[in-house]
């Protein structure tokens, strides 16, 4: 794309803080100009292509952990200065939650969820005449997304699940031609797909069985005699289960 396109100018989100060979070569090879590499993940410092025209955009570099943002939140706080609307406030709220990045009271990505609730809660006509597509699709996702209080729990276990079981499937091409569709009818069968493929992804979600010892008698370096009745009781319910795989 960027011999084809005579791309001078490539950003990365998320990514690129170890990818040194891959720079080195879109930097020498393919010709680019300037490269910003917006990636909060930690910083390794015999994988940076130093070039005086490779930035690199860390909040790692900062031991402040109340700017320990997610990528999506990097970008937008860099960005929002010439792209400051409703839909990246948005999107970085919902993307803070779904990175599960660390939220206290008083770092940055409380704020950025804040400001992103505020939005779903108040601003709901001035969203849909900004961007349809992202209020279709929320108002697909979330369930009586009108008429209720959105929270971070919407976030958590309806829009990012519903998002991440489409690469679980790998199927995540098909938010991107949700978002390239300008006709709300194909818009619609689009949002049916995505649906559908994340009932699939709740009828087959892995089920995870965590198993301790029973009562210890550290003595003996052996159980005691509950314990024991708690293996037997145990091991009774676990042979009733279908597991595939035991870690």
């Amino acid at each position: 794309y960027c011999l084809e396109d005579n791309i001078d100018i490539l950003f990365t989100a998320d990514c690129g803080i170890t990818n040194k060979k891959e720079i080195e070569y879109s930097i020498n090879e393919l010709g680019l100009q300037y490269i910003f590499v917006f990636d909060h993940h930690n910083i390794q410092y015999d994988k940076l292509y130093e070039h005086n025209n490779v930035f690199y955009i860390n909040n790692k570099y900062s031991d402040n952990k109340d700017y320990h943002v997610c990528g999506a939140g990097l970008v937008y706080l860099v960005f929002k200065k010439y792209y400051n609307n409703i839909s990246n406030t948005l999107y970085a709220g919902i993307a803070t939650i779904g990175d599960m990045v660390e939220i206290n009271y008083s770092n940055i990505n409380r704020k950025l969820v804040k400001d992103s609730l505020y939005i779903l809660n108040n601003k709901l006509e001035e969203l849909e005449k900004e961007n349809i597509k992202l209020y279709e699709f929320l108002s697909e996702i979330i369930y009586n997304f009108s008429y209720k209080t959105i929270t971070e729990m919407d976030y958590g276990f309806s829009i990012c699940p519903a998002i991440n079981a489409l690469s679980r499937f790998h199927k995540q091409d098909i938010i991107l031609e949700y978002y390239n569709e300008d006709n709300q009818r194909k818009r619609k069968q689009i949002l049916k797909q995505i649906k559908e493929n994340n009932e699939h992804r709740k009828e087959i979600q892995m089920k995870l069985v965590i198993v301790r010892h029973g009562d210890p008698d550290y003595s003996i370096d052996s159980l005691t005699e509950k314990g024991w009745k708690e293996v037997e009781y145990l091991s009774e319910r676990l042979a009733k289960l279908d597991v595939k795989e035991f870690y």
